[in-house]
């Protein structure tokens, strides 16, 4: 009896051991809440071989236990699953990843005396070195191409003055220039950065985005973007609320495209 048990033991060992170290295939599907997600890049990291997932978010991939599967894709955060007994046996997996939320990086100008003329402030640079002056030129070029967000800079305006007559200022100094409030200029700055804010929108998310995510066609994405407007999602997106504005984009697409068809 003891052999018997014994033997049984050593051929269950066996097997569990062949079945540890011999790959099988699984099933699975990647997901984004209740949305799958194609062109999901799977890729096993133990034999080095990977496989994409289909329009309904499904894939096949051959794995053993505790092999890796990274999980990637351009517009997701990646995740790494390790292969264990509980997905082998059940054979299908569901994976959920979660919206990439892109940030510009901080660029911190520091304290200096320059006028903001290029070459009158090259040529306040000591003339012993034509290289200094050269690297000088070449670093203001960059750094006036570095990407802001500082928008009140961005959107100023000129001055509004009101000639005053000179009569009514007891002839004192003719016409003298007094600025106005800053309420028209503020009014300027929001008018335009909401004209912007769709076209940068566009250029965060890329068109490909409102194309195969949300199957919105390349002629009406402006549209579509006014379209959720109600649910304000321009101030939203200017306060960088960019999980919410992702939120009501998907929300909104399939009212959107019934509307348009």
């Amino acid at each position: 009896m003891k052999l018997k048990l014994t033997i049984t033991s050593l051929f269950l060992g066996i097997l569990v051991s062949y079945s540890q170290n011999f790959s099988t295939e699984i099933s699975g599907r990647v997901m984004y809440f209740d949305d799958p997600i194609t062109d999901v890049h799977i890729y096993n990291t133990g034999t080095k071989q990977g496989t994409s997932s289909d329009a309904n978010g499904e894939f096949i991939i051959s794995v053993k236990l505790k092999d890796t599967l990274s999980i990637s894709h351009i517009e997701y955060t990646n995740r790494k699953i390790i292969v264990t007994n509980q997905m082998l046996n059940q054979s299908y997996s569901i994976f959920y990843l979660e919206v990439m939320t892109n940030y510009l990086e901080t660029v911190e100008l520091k304290n200096h005396n320059l006028s903001g003329l290029l070459f009158t402030d090259a040529k306040s640079i000591s003339k012993d070195s034509i290289l200094k002056a050269s690297h000088f030129i070449e670093e203001m070029m960059r750094i006036a191409k570095l990407p802001s967000k500082n928008t009140e800079l961005y959107n100023r305006e000129a001055s509004y003055v009101n000639d005053v007559d000179p009569i009514s200022m007891n002839g004192v100094g003719g016409s003298v220039g007094i600025p106005l409030k800053d309420k028209a200029n503020e009014l300027r700055r929001e008018l335009r950065l909401k004209k912007n804010t769709p076209e940068r929108i566009i250029t965060d998310f890329g068109v490909d985005y409102f194309i195969k995510k949300l199957k919105i066609p390349e002629d009406k994405i402006f549209n579509f973007l006014t379209y959720c407007d109600y649910r304000n999602i321009f101030d939203l997106y200017n306060n960088n609320e960019i999980l919410k504005v992702l939120n009501i984009l998907n929300a909104e697409c399939a009212s959107f495209n019934k509307i348009e068809e």
